[in-house]
């Protein structure tokens, strides 16, 4: 069940809806393979954050995701007692609801596998996804043009080069129940993604027309268009 959170004390927002979001996998190619985790992070444009962080059984024997448990730890065994991820298409699709943006650290990869197991679950469902025209927004090639000095842009990488990390209290403040923090959890992975956007935005976005806390990603999109990943 999705989580709330409206402590703005701590947290950086922006001027429009957005949800951020990443997937762990059983392996790289999006036809064959399973998302097996998806973390969700909506930020509304009043501060007010709710989040999707779920587990789901990729319908393939263990070996298949040995491969894949090696990087992300997460365990075949426990992935066995989880549904299907067919069960949450409508969940998801409430989820995402009007949001416009969609931002991801190189979010082609999430999106390409979250359309495919729409499309392959429910034909209807991934014409509803695609349907809602939302604006990919790519932390991995925003990165490239703030920090072109850097020499990785893996999201651990810059995370170290700009001493980002991510804390209890992160997850505190979103009443999230993770008593391990550990590389490659989708969730942990969304919140790192979430402070790498606004410190690119901060960067690339230099001047604030309000001078308020906010910042926008539509000034973003405006002066660096190109930094958005096609829909295809």
């Amino acid at each position: 069940m999705a989580s709330v959170s409206s402590d703005l004390t701590s947290q950086e927002y922006f001027q429009e809806n957005i949800i951020i979001l990443d997937v762990e996998t059983t392996g790289l190619n999006a036809s064959s393979n399973r998302i097996v985790q998806l973390a969700m992070l909506k930020i509304q444009n009043n501060g007010l954050m709710t989040t999707f962080d779920n587990y789901f059984n990729p319908c393939v024997s263990r070996q298949a995701q040995t491969s894949a448990f090696r990087v992300h730890g997460i365990c075949p065994d426990m992935l066995m007692m989880k549904a299907p991820f067919c069960d949450y298409l409508k969940e998801i699709i409430d989820f995402i609801g009007e949001t416009k943006y969609l931002c991801g650290h190189n979010v082609a990869f999430d999106w390409k596998f979250l359309l495919e197991e729409f499309t392959r679950a429910d034909s209807s469902f991934g014409k509803c996804l695609v349907g809602k025209n939302l604006v990919l927004i790519d932390t991995l090639k925003l990165s490239r043009k703030a920090f072109p000095q850097f020499e990785s842009y893996k999201l651990q990488s810059l995370s170290s080069c700009l001493g980002l990390n991510i804390t209890q209290n992160d997850l505190l403040d979103l009443k999230i129940d993770k008593p391990v923090l550990r590389i490659h959890d989708a969730m942990v992975d969304v919140l790192l993604t979430k402070k790498l956007l606004y410190k690119v935005m901060q960067t690339l976005c230099s001047t604030n027309n309000s001078g308020s806390q906010q910042l926008s990603l539509s000034e973003l999109l405006d002066k660096h268009y190109c930094v958005v990943a096609k829909k295809t």
